[in-house]
Protein backbone atom coordinates (compact mmCIF):
# COMPACT_ATOMS: atom_id res chain seq x y z
CA UNK A 1 0.00 0.00 0.00
CA UNK A 2 2.62 2.46 0.82
CA UNK A 3 3.96 1.48 -2.59
CA UNK A 4 1.10 2.78 -4.33
CA UNK A 5 0.74 5.53 -1.95
CA UNK A 6 4.14 7.08 -3.21
CA UNK A 7 3.96 6.73 -6.71
CA UNK A 8 0.19 8.23 -6.68
CA UNK A 9 2.12 11.33 -5.30
CA UNK A 10 5.46 11.07 -7.23
CA UNK A 11 3.35 10.51 -11.18
CA UNK A 12 2.42 13.80 -12.49
CA UNK A 13 0.63 12.21 -15.69
CA UNK A 14 -2.74 9.72 -14.56
CA UNK A 15 -5.73 8.12 -17.07
CA UNK A 16 -9.22 8.47 -16.25
CA UNK A 17 -11.25 6.40 -18.26
CA UNK A 18 -15.18 7.34 -17.91
CA UNK A 19 -18.09 5.97 -19.74
CA UNK A 20 -20.19 7.49 -22.34
CA UNK A 21 -23.72 7.58 -23.45
CA UNK A 22 -23.08 4.79 -25.93
CA UNK A 23 -21.77 2.75 -22.97
CA UNK A 24 -17.95 2.92 -24.40
CA UNK A 25 -15.23 3.60 -22.44
CA UNK A 26 -13.27 6.97 -22.68
CA UNK A 27 -10.13 7.36 -21.63
CA UNK A 28 -8.25 10.62 -21.00
CA UNK A 29 -4.63 11.55 -20.32
CA UNK A 30 -4.74 14.23 -16.89
CA UNK A 31 -2.90 15.98 -14.15
CA UNK A 32 -4.10 14.86 -10.58
CA UNK A 33 -3.55 14.86 -6.75
CA UNK A 34 -3.29 12.24 -4.51
CA UNK A 35 -4.74 13.73 -1.23
CA UNK A 36 -6.39 12.62 1.78
CA UNK A 37 -7.02 9.19 0.30
CA UNK A 38 -9.08 10.23 -3.04
CA UNK A 39 -7.95 11.56 -6.22
CA UNK A 40 -8.66 14.91 -7.20
CA UNK A 41 -8.50 16.52 -11.00
CA UNK A 42 -8.85 19.72 -12.33
CA UNK A 43 -9.99 21.01 -15.84
CA UNK A 44 -12.52 22.95 -17.68
CA UNK A 45 -15.37 23.34 -15.67
CA UNK A 46 -17.75 21.76 -18.27
CA UNK A 47 -16.64 18.96 -20.70
CA UNK A 48 -16.88 15.81 -21.91
CA UNK A 49 -15.44 14.02 -18.81
CA UNK A 50 -17.88 16.09 -16.77
CA UNK A 51 -21.04 14.91 -18.96
CA UNK A 52 -20.13 11.65 -18.55
CA UNK A 53 -19.67 11.73 -14.76
CA UNK A 54 -22.58 13.48 -14.50
CA UNK A 55 -24.28 10.54 -15.98
CA UNK A 56 -22.26 7.41 -14.94
CA UNK A 57 -20.34 8.41 -11.70
CA UNK A 58 -18.43 5.15 -11.93
CA UNK A 59 -14.64 5.90 -12.57
CA UNK A 60 -11.06 3.94 -13.24
CA UNK A 61 -8.61 6.08 -12.60
CA UNK A 62 -4.78 4.32 -13.64
CA UNK A 63 -0.95 5.72 -13.49
CA UNK A 64 2.45 3.71 -13.99
CA UNK A 65 5.90 4.59 -14.57
CA UNK A 66 8.25 2.32 -16.90
CA UNK A 67 11.37 2.22 -14.61
CA UNK A 68 13.59 0.10 -17.56
CA UNK A 69 13.31 -2.10 -20.55
CA UNK A 70 15.11 -5.55 -19.78
CA UNK A 71 16.81 -6.17 -22.72
CA UNK A 72 20.51 -7.18 -22.46
CA UNK A 73 21.26 -10.55 -22.42
CA UNK A 74 18.13 -12.44 -24.11
CA UNK A 75 18.50 -14.63 -26.76
CA UNK A 76 15.28 -13.36 -29.10
CA UNK A 77 12.96 -10.76 -28.48
CA UNK A 78 10.05 -12.54 -27.39
CA UNK A 79 11.94 -12.67 -24.18
CA UNK A 80 12.43 -8.57 -23.77
CA UNK A 81 10.75 -7.28 -20.52
CA UNK A 82 10.48 -4.30 -18.91
CA UNK A 83 10.39 -3.26 -15.18
CA UNK A 84 7.43 -0.91 -13.90
CA UNK A 85 5.02 -0.12 -11.12
CA UNK A 86 1.41 0.62 -11.47
CA UNK A 87 -1.76 1.58 -9.84
CA UNK A 88 -5.55 1.06 -11.07
CA UNK A 89 -8.52 2.19 -9.27
CA UNK A 90 -11.84 2.25 -9.43
CA UNK A 91 -14.18 4.80 -7.68
CA UNK A 92 -16.72 7.58 -7.76
CA UNK A 93 -16.41 10.71 -9.26
CA UNK A 94 -18.46 13.65 -8.27
CA UNK A 95 -17.74 17.29 -9.21
CA UNK A 96 -16.41 19.27 -6.36
CA UNK A 97 -18.83 22.52 -5.33
CA UNK A 98 -17.34 23.99 -2.13
CA UNK A 99 -15.19 27.17 -3.07
CA UNK A 100 -12.89 26.72 -0.28
CA UNK A 101 -11.84 22.89 -1.09
CA UNK A 102 -11.70 23.50 -4.74
CA UNK A 103 -8.90 26.19 -4.04
CA UNK A 104 -7.33 24.22 -1.21
CA UNK A 105 -6.88 21.57 -4.18
CA UNK A 106 -5.81 24.09 -7.05
CA UNK A 107 -2.82 25.18 -4.70
CA UNK A 108 -2.13 21.65 -3.65
CA UNK A 109 -2.44 20.79 -7.68
CA UNK A 110 -0.01 24.36 -8.07
CA UNK A 111 2.74 23.32 -5.74
CA UNK A 112 2.70 19.71 -7.16
CA UNK A 113 3.27 21.12 -10.50
CA UNK A 114 5.00 24.43 -10.57
CA UNK A 115 7.41 23.85 -7.67
CA UNK A 116 9.11 27.05 -8.22
CA UNK A 117 5.99 29.22 -7.31
CA UNK A 118 4.75 27.12 -4.33
CA UNK A 119 2.94 29.97 -3.05
CA UNK A 120 1.77 31.67 -5.97
CA UNK A 121 -1.62 33.32 -5.35
CA UNK A 122 -4.79 32.21 -7.64
CA UNK A 123 -7.35 34.46 -8.74
CA UNK A 124 -11.16 33.97 -7.13
CA UNK A 125 -12.09 33.96 -11.02
CA UNK A 126 -9.57 30.94 -12.07
CA UNK A 127 -10.91 29.29 -8.91
CA UNK A 128 -15.00 29.45 -10.07
CA UNK A 129 -13.81 28.48 -13.45
CA UNK A 130 -11.91 25.75 -13.06
CA UNK A 131 -13.95 21.96 -12.54
CA UNK A 132 -12.86 20.04 -9.95
CA UNK A 133 -13.34 16.45 -10.17
CA UNK A 134 -13.42 14.20 -6.96
CA UNK A 135 -12.86 10.40 -6.86
CA UNK A 136 -13.61 8.44 -4.18
CA UNK A 137 -11.71 5.11 -4.11
CA UNK A 138 -13.64 1.81 -3.86
CA UNK A 139 -10.68 -0.01 -5.10
CA UNK A 140 -6.83 0.31 -5.38
CA UNK A 141 -4.55 -2.20 -6.60
CA UNK A 142 -0.53 -2.49 -7.28
CA UNK A 143 1.13 -4.29 -10.06
CA UNK A 144 5.31 -4.14 -10.35
CA UNK A 145 7.77 -6.01 -11.96
CA UNK A 146 11.38 -5.05 -10.69
CA UNK A 147 14.57 -4.92 -12.89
Amino acid sequence: MDEMKTLLSEELVGRLTTLCDDGYPYTAPVHFLYYENAIYLHGRSQGQKLDHINRNPKVCFEIDRLDALLTSSIPTPCKADTAYQSVIITGDAQIVDSYSLKREILCRLAAKYIEHMPEAPIPDAAVKNTGIIRITIRTMTGKYHSA
